[in-house]
């Protein structure tokens, strides 16, 4: 190869994101995020299909502190998640297209605790959506001793479309547990 030279191999890869987000009253907000995401000059013109635009987030905030006392927030649509330090559940923002799920997050914070329920629906790369891929869980986090953060979580994950190949070549349902402690 000669100094200089492009290789079929060589890419950019290009993201832009647009976000709205609106505060509708003292309890409720919305965001609402859309992404094109596509490696640069894949188009054949400027007049060619959107195939790269999609939604990223779109999700409700509903908090029920304002008027309850409640110090708890319910999600509800498309949003990225993180949970503790991202290592297990994190929105991948080193990936071009990044990571958001389908479903109902509850958050309750209070003093030093955060606790985390949530219900998502797991879409795959192609974008394709099967409401029998589920992943939920529970996190806790206590932050109440100073530079010192604990985390306490359950994850369940479920797919049942039958396409999970086990040990021995045979096809059939995904279903695993995640139980972790991490100080």
């Amino acid at each position: 190869e000669e100094e200089g030279m492009h290789t079929a191999d060589d890419f950019t890869l290009l993201r832009t994101r647009l976000g709205v987000f609106a505060k509708v009253c003292d309890w409720l907000d919305a965001r609402v995020v859309i992404q094109d995401s596509r490696r640069f000059g894949e188009e054949a013109s400027t007049r060619s299909d959107e195939e790269g635009v999609d939604l990223h987030e779109g999700y409700f905030d509903v908090k029920f502190e304002p008027g309850t006392g409640i110090p708890l927030t319910l999600r509800l649509g498309r949003q990225e998640l993180r949970l503790g330090s991202g290592r297990l559940v994190a929105e991948c923002p080193w990936n071009n297209v990044g990571r958001s799920f389908d479903g109902l997050r509850a958050k309750y914070k209070t003093g030093g605790w955060e606790c985390r329920g949530f219900a998502m629906i797991v879409e795959d790369a192609v974008g394709d959506t099967d409401e029998d891929r589920i992943f939920c869980g529970l996190h806790a986090t206590f932050s109440g001793l100073e530079k010192h953060t604990f985390d306490a979580c359950v994850y369940h994950r479920r797919y049942s479309d039958g396409e999970f190949v086990g040990e021995k070549g045979r096809e059939g349902d995904l279903k695993d547990a995640t139980i972790g402690l991490r100080a």
